[in-house]
């Protein structure tokens, strides 16, 4: 049992390592995972705020291909700033790392007590 495990953690790991997968929040319909190319290693989030009457937050994650002007933080800041807005970029290592913070605690919910059930046992 513990070495089927081990097996699946470890080619959950040699997948992590060939390439990165990030939430994807745009234009693009019904995709909300992408497989980043593989020069690519980082996910992005970009907001953007704008304080017309309306005042509304847009907010777009994908991978963080500068090579893509979808995802291209300048590009998206000069979009922002075009709709009287301010943008703040964030960026971050791993896979699916640009998730909300709910969706990474439930994901720690998840993995801490099967990681302290395999060390106990």
């Amino acid at each position: 049992m513990k070495f089927l495990l081990v097996i699946a953690i470890l080619a959950l790991w040699i997948q992590a390592t060939e390439s990165t997968t990030c939430f994807v929040q745009n234009s693009i319909p019904s995709v909300f995972t992408q497989v980043c190319p593989g020069n690519i290693y980082t996910c992005m989030k970009f907001d953007c705020r704008v304080n017309n009457p309306k005042k509304f937050k847009q907010t777009t994650k994908g991978c963080n291909d500068p090579g893509n002007p979808q995802v291209a933080c300048t590009q998206l800041m000069t979009q922002c700033q075009a709709q009287g807005g301010t943008g703040q970029c964030y960026t971050c290592n791993g896979d699916y790392c640009n998730s909300t913070p709910t969706t990474f605690a439930a994901l720690l919910s998840i993995a801490i007590p099967a990681i302290s059930f395999f060390l106990l046992h």
